[in-house]
């Protein structure tokens, strides 16, 4: 049975592969059917997110999480979480925190996959 600490760790394998551009960890963590809903509202496909993470574009310089909080419906499992995260996006320094939302699935006895993650940018003045 996944606990709660799992799918958090689940996330956290998401963000480490993402953030080192490993495409064969993607390629893993991510289902066929992946979606990405970026906090500007950009609609990403699995092979959108694999091509961008492998141009080398982003660098992750911190990316931290808090206020996580999973729920289970079977065979899904939903974190929400609070991310602050530090970057560059093509040479441009960004500082971003945002509310996040990842969906696992596990199909039968195969292994919990990622199919969507989701984010809004959360105002300065929210704090």
């Amino acid at each position: 049975m996944l606990s709660a600490e799992d799918v958090m760790q689940l996330y956290e394998g998401w963000k480490t592969a993402l953030a080192n551009g490993s495409i064969k960890a993607l390629e893993v963590i991510c289902h066929t059917d992946f979606t990405r809903t970026t906090a500007a509202g950009v609609l990403e496909t699995r092979a959108e997110v694999l091509q961008r993470a492998g141009s080398g574009d982003t660098v992750y310089e911190s990316w931290t999480s808090s206020e996580q909080r999973v729920r289970f419906y079977g065979n899904t499992a939903v974190l929400n979480c609070r991310d602050r995260l530090k970057l560059l996006v093509e040479g441009r320094a960004m500082a971003l925190e945002q509310r996040a939302m990842a969906v696992f699935f596990r199909k039968d006895d195969s292994a919990w996959q990622l199919v969507s993650t989701q984010s809004s940018s959360i105002n300065a003045e929210e704090d």
